[in-house]
């Protein structure tokens, strides 16, 4: 579950994670997405439904983590989201200046549905540039994610890995 992750824009952006860091209004994940996860991601253009990048991975989810804004940076994001027991909602968006005269507009949404052991979820991040931005093309992903819990949440998730990539996918790898 703790990959449902949006790994995007390699220039200004950060990645939407979970940690024991409060964000995103502090929204808990509720313990009925805890344990460890194995993913199926798979990354499209909005535009063409091109396949961008499929991978698998495991991940863990741990008592206590939390959304987290999708940018670590500085750039300032106003985030909204819930979660219950079996769904949750997203909201991010945000812009700056990111050189005199070009402003880049930042938009994430993501939601998931849980169903025993088995989780789906949709994330789209559209990254677009209004002012004088040459050669600075929109972007728009969407990933989609499948995962089965393949154990329970681990007796002490200290030292447990974690994906620090999730609820929405691939932002990051193209940094």
């Amino acid at each position: 579950m703790h990959t449902l992750t949006s790994k995007l824009m390699a220039t200004v952006f950060g990645l939407l994670v979970i940690s024991a860091t409060p964000a995103l209004a502090d929204v808990p994940i509720p313990d009925e997405w805890l344990g460890i996860w194995e993913l199926e991601v798979n990354a499209y253009d909005c535009v063409t439904n091109q396949l961008i990048f499929s991978s698998t991975s495991l991940d863990t989810v741990c008592p206590g983590e939390v959304f987290v804004d999708p940018d670590p940076s500085e750039f300032t994001l106003e985030c909204t989201g819930s979660a219950d027991s079996d769904s949750y909602t997203l909201h991010c968006e945000g812009s700056q200046e990111v050189s005199p005269g070009c402003t880049v507009n930042f938009s994430y949404d993501a939601n998931g549905t849980l169903d025993g052991n088995t989780q789906n979820s949709t994330s789209t991040t559209n990254i677009s540039y209004t002012g004088d931005c040459p050669m600075i093309p929109d972007f728009c992903q969407r990933v989609e994610i499948t995962g089965k819990r393949i154990a329970g949440t681990p007796n002490s998730c200290e030292g447990t890995p974690v994906e620090s990539r999730l609820w929405s996918t691939v932002k990051s790898l193209y940094r």
